[in-house]
C-alpha cells in the first residue's frame, strides 16, 4: 500500500514537472517573439519609419503590456516623432504606473506636455511639479527647466483665463 502511494506521488510529481517544462517552453517562445518584435520596432524607429515602428511596438504590447520600457518607448515614438501627444498619453501613463522607482525625467516631462496639449492643465501641472521636485535633487537636467517652467506658466494662464488647449480660444 505504501509503495502504491509512493508510486502515485512520483507519477503526479513527474506529470507536474512535464507540465511545468511545457509551460517554460511556451514562456521562452513568447519572450523570443517579444524580443523579435521589439528589435524590429527599434530598428524601424531608427530608420524613421514611425508608423511601422508603432505597429511593431503594439505587437510587443499585445504579448506583454506590463513592462515599463515597452510602454515608454512606444509613448516616446508617438510623442516625439509622430507628434501625437494624445495617443502617447495611454502608453506614457501605463509606463508611469509600472515605472521603476527612479522614473525617467523624460517620461514625467512628456506626461506634463501631453496633458497640457489635451487641456488637462491640473494634471499637466501635477507632472511638471513632480519633474521639478525630482530635478531639484539632480541638477544635471537644467536644460529642460526652461521648457517645464514655460509649461507651468502656460497652464496657469490657461486655467485662470479658461483657454482651450492650443487654440487660444477663451471660453469664459
Amino acid at each position: 500500500m505504501v509503495w502504491r502511494l509512493l508510486l502515485l506521488l512520483l507519477m503526479v510529481s513527474s506529470l507536474a514537472r512535464a507540465g511545468s517544462a511545457a509551460s517554460d517552453s511556451g514562456k521562452v517562445r513568447r519572450q523570443a517573439k517579444i524580443q523579435e518584435w521589439l528589435l524590429e520596432a527599434r530598428i524601424l524607429a531608427e530608420e524613421e519609419r514611425y508608423e511601422s515602428a508603432v505597429r511593431a511596438y503594439k505587437k510587443v504590447l499585445q504579448l506583454d503590456s506590463t513592462r515599463y520600457i515597452y510602454n515608454f518607448e512606444l509613448g516616446m515614438v508617438l510623442f516625439y516623432y509622430q507628434e501625437n501627444k494624445k495617443a502617447a498619453l495611454k502608453y506614457l501613463e501605463r509606463a508611469f504606473a509600472v515605472s521603476p522607482r527612479d522614473t525617467s525625467y523624460d517620461l514625467i516631462k512628456c506626461l506634463g506636455q501631453s496633458y497640457q496639449f489635451v487641456a488637462n492643465y491640473p494634471e499637466a501641472l501635477r507632472y511638471y511639479y513632480l519633474y521639478g521636485k525630482k530635478e531639484a535633487k539632480n541638477r544635471k537636467y537644467e536644460t529642460w527647466n526652461k521648457e517645464v517652467e514655460q509649461g507651468i506658466s502656460v497652464c496657469k494662464y490657461a486655467m485662470s483665463h479658461n483657454v482651450l488647449a492650443d487654440s487660444g480660444i477663451v471660453t469664459g
